[in-house]
């Protein structure tokens, strides 16, 4: 009788600590996953206003711009479009088009340079 208590004994022992231990491990998880929630939330919040500031500053740059300047630079730069259909939307050479987008892009540069000095390291450039 005595073996089978302390067999009793022995397995209450070893199923509570595993539970106990299971309980943990679940609370942490779900912890974690709080955790992972809320930093998801707020890294979502960060990106979204960032990219509110990157369209403010965009569209204040951008107004900056002469107004063929500004049409080539968002034609190809934001819209991707190719220099030959921007050509053929604006009904002019693709060589005028290729100015306008060098000069639109020195100009925006130049302007992030004065108005938003953080971003100066930014390359505008690229295509």
């Amino acid at each position: 009788k005595l073996k089978s208590i302390d067999k009793f004994n022995t397995w209450l022992y070893r199923t509570t600590v595993n539970k106990a231990i299971d309980a943990l491990r679940k609370k942490k998880r779900e912890r974690t996953t709080d955790i992972e929630l809320v930093t998801k939330g707020v890294n979502q919040e960060k990106n979204l206003m960032l990219q509110y500031d990157i369209e403010k500053i965009f569209q204040d740059v951008a107004k900056k711009l002469p107004e063929q300047q500004r049409v080539v630079f968002l034609l190809k730069d934001i819209h991707g479009l190719e220099m030959s259909e921007i050509a053929r939307i604006l009904n002019i050479n693709e060589s005028t088009v290729r100015s306008h987008l060098s000069l639109a892009r020195q100009n925006f540069q130049n302007h992030i340079r004065m108005r938003y000095p953080e971003y100066v390291n930014k390359d505008f450039n690229s295509d």
